[in-house]
């Protein structure tokens, strides 16, 4: 036996975890309410844009984007691709150009999708439970 509470460190449960095993219609209601938090994150880094710089300080959206992708199962890709529209959106909504917005909503959509596929180990459900997850996280951001 090792260290105390290690053996039920596969059986914690995260918010993600949660969501991922609900059923399809209130998990893609999730999914969807973290895709307008993604969109409301994107705007506000973008009217909060120092002056005179075009590019946002920083950009809550991207992780409220892999929250969005973590919480899906099969269909990482839809959500990754969901992600990009919603940062393009939100991108061009707050007044940045087209060719601008289209770009930063092809990045964010990858870096969507890439990070929940390293936090995740691959099609998994993504924790924070050891150290080497930790590690995964860090390295995937």
């Amino acid at each position: 036996m090792g260290r105390p509470g290690e053996s039920d460190v596969g059986s914690r449960r995260n918010a993600v975890s949660l969501v991922r095993s609900l059923g399809t219609p209130q998990r893609f209601s999730v999914i969807a309410a973290v895709l307008v938090l993604t969109y409301l994150l994107g705007m506000a880094a973008v009217v909060l844009t120092p002056p005179g710089s075009h590019l946002a300080a920083w950009w809550p959206a991207a992780g409220a984007g892999v929250v969005a992708v973590l919480c899906a199962r099969k269909q990482r890709w839809a959500v990754s691709a969901l992600v990009g529209l919603v940062t393009m959106g939100s991108n061009y909504a707050a007044g940045r150009p087209l060719s601008l917005s289209i770009a930063f909503g092809i990045a964010n959509a990858c870096e969507a999708l890439v990070v929940g596929a390293i936090v995740s180990h691959g099609a998994g459900a993504p924790a924070l439970a050891r150290m080497s997850d930790v590690a995964r996280l860090l390295i995937a951001t």
